[in-house]
């Protein structure tokens, strides 16, 4: 089965360590963003061990966003992880909110 390299956002493919290999399902489902299947992701409990940082980061963002199950979170407070790492998974989503939206007086963007 072919892997899809995924460079952890906000990182690009500059470099092959800002690239994990991932399944082609779990590839889709982090580009759409689907985290609904809680349970598919409890193998990040193990990934957030890893040694490579790409893949520390991405399990760290993910399974930060299941933080509704105690198993995710209990995997997040089971390690020590460099704040350079913690800042680098959640760079995208910072971004994302600091985004100003201009909207008119009826909401319309």
């Amino acid at each position: 089965m072919p892997l899809n390299a995924y460079a952890v956002p906000p990182r690009n493919y500059e470099s092959v360590e800002n690239t994990v290999a991932l399944f082609p399902d779990c590839y889709e489902k982090i580009t759409q963003s689907d985290f609904s299947d809680t349970n598919y992701w409890r193998c990040l409990t193990g990934g957030i061990w890893s040694e490579v940082p790409a893949v520390q980061a991405l399990s760290y963002k993910i399974l930060t966003k299941l933080n509704a199950e105690s198993w995710a979170t209990e995997a997040v407070e089971s390690v020590y992880l460099d704040e350079a790492l913690i800042e680098w998974a959640n760079a995208k989503d910072e971004l994302e909110a600091s985004k100003v939206v201009d909207k008119d007086a009826f909401g319309i963007v």
